[in-house]
């Protein structure tokens, strides 16, 4: 029995001290994992999950799309590499999921510049992804436009046997097509989305490839042992969640009726745009209702923001990420907004021309709001306590991720109906196709840069 129990203290001695001994040893270990908020956002990592799988649903039907053509005999439709391509980048694309959604925090300290190298190739290939998917989905747009058209002009000649044939393709066999099926406009904006976060994600990485970190340890587990039985040690992910809602329920109720009355209305909006008498109503509605959500933006994030300046500075922020996310979808905005503003002028639609500049001052008072919460935390009991703007911080997470879905839904179905199509023609296809998904992108990522301030702006500074 004593020997039984000293080799037990024996063994709990060993695996508890193996960390320590490894972090003072001189030489680094090959892999360190952060810790606590240095580790990433869970919730941008359910984003991440939620965005792979409508990109795998995309890719799927591009794969169905060519298997269809294989089928149909004596077809020069079929394109053996596009085939390969659709198998390999669902395979590739939740490897990458798997691999960020788990070691996301981690920091490599062997082979620097060979991993420099590949994590900086995955980075590339992320942004590639985004452009083609874009390139690929206007071409496929324009072409299904143009084809009903005579080609005269010199220019255009040229194309005119690459055209034919594609859309032959396409009207021929037009049955699990991405581009003959209602869903898929609300699917590549996954695609665009899922390869920004993981450009995002490689970048940071690649930041952290031999960086000293305080808060880097060699373990992606963390040992507890239970001091009443030396032998009960447990292991904790660093994925552990503890969530406590003091001084936000009330925001959360608010925001979760709005997410009620949004789904609604949305509902509604669907009814009334597939029915002709009833078009008119539901473009209407949906102008409306983008008025109310930013009109409710712009008063949350003024009743917000003295509130949060309250809190004190952290003097280690972690924001790069964040702010990189953050600020590159505004161009996007801006150009759409001033694009419609002029377009919607020109059709005397005012209300339509407020929605737009009202849009785009509630995108610029959100980021300068989220970057300042970023940046700040609570080092005195009272502020702990109180937890000054936490129920609006709670309600305007919920409102972004409204404005997400009504944006992400509706917009496509609405935009026929508005006056830069009819303005712009042809042309405003490609803006609306490079401007769309970075902004639905800005949406889904407040609502994470809130979410994190939600939880660390009432913590201390570390």
């Amino acid at each position: 029995m004593q020997d039984e129990m000293d080799r037990r203290s024996q063994t709990t001695v060993t695996l508890c001290n193996s960390a320590t001994v490894l972090k003072n040893s001189l030489e680094k270990p090959s892999y360190m994992f952060l810790r606590g908020r240095h580790s990433g956002s869970f919730y941008l990592k359910i984003g991440m999950a939620a965005f792979c799988f409508g990109h795998l649903i995309y890719e799927g039907l591009q794969l169905g799309q060519q298997v269809i053509y294989l089928t149909q005999q004596g077809t020069d439709c079929v394109d053996v590499a596009a085939i390969v391509l659709h198998i390999i980048t669902p395979i590739y694309s939740f490897y990458q999921l798997f691999f960020c959604f788990k070691y996301a925090n981690v920091i490599i300290n062997r082979m620097k510049v060979l991993s420099r190298f590949g994590v900086m190739h995955l980075l590339g290939t992320s942004l590639y992804f985004w452009l083609s998917t874009i390139f690929e989905d206007v071409i496929q747009n324009y072409l299904l436009i143009v084809s009903d058209e005579t080609v005269t002009t010199n220019n255009t000649t040229d194309l005119k046997p690459f055209i034919s044939s594609n859309t032959e393709c396409l009207k021929t066999y037009f049955v699990l097509s991405p581009y003959s099926l209602q869903a898929v406009p609300y699917l590549y904006p996954f695609t665009i989305e899922y390869n920004l976060l993981l450009a995002g994600v490689w970048f940071i990485a690649w930041q952290n490839i031999g960086k000293d970190h305080r808060h880097a340890e060699a373990w992606h587990l963390t040992q507890k042992v239970n001091m009443e039985e030396e032998d009960d040690i447990k292991f904790e992910s660093n994925l552990v969640l503890s969530v406590d809602c003091h001084s936000a329920n009330r925001g959360l109720f608010a925001g979760l009726f709005l997410l009620f009355v949004t789904t609604v209305t949305v509902i509604v909006f669907f009814v009334s745009i597939n029915n002709d008498e009833y078009i008119q109503t539901g473009v209407d509605l949906y102008v409306a209702q983008e008025i109310c959500l930013v009109i409710l933006g712009l008063i949350s994030l003024s009743l917000a923001y003295p509130l949060v300046a309250k809190l004190d500075i952290n003097l280690h922020p972690i924001t790069f990420l964040d702010d990189l996310l953050m600020f590159l979808p505004l161009p996007f905005f801006f150009i759409n907004g001033i694009l419609t503003v002029w377009a919607e002028l020109q059709d005397s639609n005012y209300v339509r021309v407020v929605l737009s500049i009202l849009l785009n001052i509630q995108v610029i008072f959100q980021t300068v709001f989220v970057s300042n919460g970023l940046r700040r935390c609570s080092n005195s009991y009272d502020l702990r306590y109180q937890k000054p703007g936490r129920e609006l911080i709670t309600f305007l997470i919920i409102l972004n991720l409204a404005m997400w879905i009504v944006n992400t839904f509706q917009h496509k179905n609405a935009e026929p109906y508005q006056a830069p199509e009819h303005h712009y023609g042809t042309q405003w296809m490609f803006v609306a196709h490079a401007t769309l998904p970075l902004m639905l992108f800005y949406r889904f990522h407040s609502s994470v840069c809130l979410a994190d301030v939600w939880q660390s702006a009432y913590k201390k500074g570390e």
